[in-house]
């Protein structure tokens, strides 16, 4: 009788609706996209952090963006920092604030810090997945004020000094 009680229950969970997806110690690190190109000499990658207490980083990286300037060449980065949640394969991001730099007024040119966070949220409607080191995230965008399917794919990197 306690086996048949046991298969049942296996069977409940197995064939429940509930979604689950990864954990936050799954996402927890550094990771970085591809290059994006830009133009003649420009480009970006975005970097996507996850730290401790459901905080996140998420920063675009800018390369050759100025006249004079070599492809690999630093720009400026755009960091947007808060919190986030996981339901299932869904992540919910919580954004705070933004800090920004940019090369464009000299190498001392003053950090922007815009807090709170005046553009509504990032990564809208974002699921996620992650097969052992990639992370797939799929989402909302709005290049031109209407929404975008999008997808993201990250690479977990060791060191975040990359």
């Amino acid at each position: 009788m306690r086996l048949l009680l046991a298969v049942a229950t296996l069977l409940t969970l197995a064939c429940s609706d509930r979604v689950t997806g990864p954990g936050p110690q799954s996402l927890s690190g550094h990771w970085v996209s591809q290059r994006f190109h830009l133009g003649p000499s420009a480009s970006y990658e975005q970097h996507l952090t996850f730290g401790p207490f459901m905080r996140f980083a998420s920063e675009a990286r800018n390369y050759g963006s100025y006249p004079g300037q070599g492809p690999d060449e630093f720009s400026g980065y755009s960091r947007v920092e808060g919190t986030y949640g996981i339901d299932g394969d869904r992540l919910h991001f919580h954004p705070q604030r933004v800090v920004e730099w940019d090369l464009f007024y000299g190498p001392n040119s003053p950090v922007e810090i815009i807090q709170p966070y005046p553009y509504g949220t990032v990564f809208d409607s974002a699921r996620f997945d992650i097969a052992v080191d990639r992370l797939t995230l799929r989402y909302l965008s709005y290049p031109l004020d209407a929404p975008v399917a999008t997808t993201l794919e990250l690479t977990r990197v060791l060191d975040s000094t990359q």
